[in-house]
């Protein structure tokens, strides 16, 4: 009985998506790999706290119990807005921060990486059998198995950052391993009919350590910040906006909508450069799904130029 239980674990393992890369010995991030920045989103309550502490505070998390995490998704703002209790005037409104990757990883190590968010895990419709640990990189150090995840996936940054599944790829690699033809089948065969949101197309990064009651917290400035363009509308756009550039100097404050339907072009320079006089009023309540868009754009922007400027 022991022996047949080794002999399970031993094929479990042999399963996995980073047996996988280890086989096509592809583990080694290129010299010439342009990482992505890594993007935090969080509510605008939570980064009132942020702003308190000047630092990401690893929080307890409901997925994997009894650990301290900080989340982040790889160059994607991906964020499931409650829309029972979503308006445009209340607290829960999403709030990204985008970080330098090369920075974060000087800083600290990567506790786990996997090729959609993990949260939503029982919405994907795997078979009960495939457990999210087959799919999931553990402990990489320097991030290195982001540049695998892409490659398999999507082929190269600009198809990830445009939602292009590798279709070919995928199905010409399903064969070699049970881990590719499980992701083959998410994402070819039965993406289209799930209902789920763009979480299911990032790539998750996790960053937290072994302890439970003081993580350490990541002291590092954000390069840019998303706010909601009704969150300086309708209250003190100078106060807020100098009490950012007061704990994160030099941080680029980018306004996003909360509708597909833009304001008037004054409107939208008026917010960004806190003249009272022009600053458009907007207390309508919005859809939930209309705001995640406007913020998963201006975040994709945002990477993209970031991307051009160090090329």
């Amino acid at each position: 009985m022991k022996e047949q239980n080794t002999g399970a674990m031993r094929r479990i393992m042999s399963d996995t998506l980073e047996t996988y890369f280890t086989s096509k010995e592809n583990g080694t991030q290129s010299r010439n790999y342009k990482f992505l920045p890594l993007c935090h989103t969080t509510s605008e309550e939570s980064f009132d706290n942020i702003l308190k502490v000047k630092a990401l505070v690893p929080k307890d998390c409901s997925v994997y119990l009894k650990e301290k995490l900080l989340y982040f998704f790889y160059g994607k703002s991906a964020y499931l807005i409650d829309q029972k209790n979503f308006t445009s005037i209340n607290r829960k409104r999403p709030v990204a921060l985008l970080y330098d990757f090369k920075k974060v990883q000087s800083m600290t190590s990567f506790k786990r990486l996997l090729p959609f968010d993990s949260g939503g895990y029982p919405r994907y419709e795997f078979p009960q059998s495939v457990s999210k640990e087959i799919f999931t990189i553990q402990n990489s150090p320097d991030g290195g198995r982001l540049e695998d995840i892409v490659n398999l996936i999507y082929g190269d940054n600009d198809r990830y950052l445009d939602e292009d599944i590798d279709e070919q790829k995928l199905s010409s690699e399903s064969d070699q391993s049970p881990a590719v033809k499980e992701i083959k089948q998410l994402y070819v065969d039965r993406l289209s009919k799930l209902t789920v949101g763009k979480q299911i197309i990032t790539i998750e990064v996790q960053i937290g350590d072994d302890s439970t009651s003081n993580p350490k917290p990541l002291e590092m400035n954000p390069f840019a910040i998303f706010v909601p363009y009704t969150a300086f509308t309708e209250g003190d756009f100078k106060a807020k906006k100098s009490e950012i550039d007061k704990v994160f100097p030099g941080v680029k404050v980018i306004t996003y909508l909360e509708t597909r339907t833009p304001p008037k072009p004054e409107a939208t320079k008026s917010a960004k450069t806190g003249d009272d006089k022009k600053r458009r009023k907007t207390t309508k309540i919005v859809d939930g799904i209309e705001t995640e868009y406007c913020l998963r754009y201006e975040v994709r922007e945002e990477v993209r130029q970031t991307i051009s400027k160090n090329e």
